[in-house]
């Protein structure tokens, strides 16, 4: 072999080498490609899956303030619990003047169950009164039958 031979030979195998050092780079590349491509796509669907997490916490929240939109309509404003406050502390004030009023004044409950005692007694003899006088005007009634059943009879035997 001569030395031209063996510069072409040299030459040839460089090439190889170079050939499969670039084989080796391209699929080292399609390999790195497929990483980043297989990491891309698992980043979109974690941001879809974050994205959806992220839209069902705003609704969440949203539906929370809501709630407390709807709430906060039903409390008392200031103003009006303090004019309410007013007017129970006036009523109120009202209500212990005339307690301490009407615990002044002297009650006698005994007297007065004993007038209602009286009272109820009353009522009752009443009754019964009225009872007596329907059982007198009923005596009479039966009193005028009789007579007039005597005196027709006597008439009927007189007649004979």
């Amino acid at each position: 072999m001569n030395l031209e031979e063996q510069k072409v030979s040299l030459c040839k195998y460089a090439d190889v080498l170079f050939q499969e050092l670039e084989k080796r780079i391209d699929l080292r590349f399609l390999d790195i490609e497929k990483r980043i491509d297989a990491g891309a796509e698992a980043e979109r669907r974690a941001l879809d899956l974050s994205n959806k997490i992220l839209d069902r916490r705003l609704e969440a929240m949203n539906e929370f303030r809501s709630a407390m939109s709807d709430q906060a309509l039903t409390f008392i404003r200031r103003d009006e619990f303090v004019l309410h406050t007013e007017n129970q502390r006036r009523e109120l004030d009202a209500f212990t003047k005339f307690k301490e009023e009407r615990v002044s004044v002297p009650t006698d409950i005994e007297g007065l169950k004993k007038d209602v005692k009286a009272l109820n007694t009353f009522r009752d003899n009443m009754d019964g009164k009225a009872s007596q006088n329907s059982v007198v005007v009923a005596l009479i009634f039966s009193i005028l039958a009789a007579a007039f059943g005597g005196i027709s009879l006597v008439l009927r035997l007189l007649e004979k």
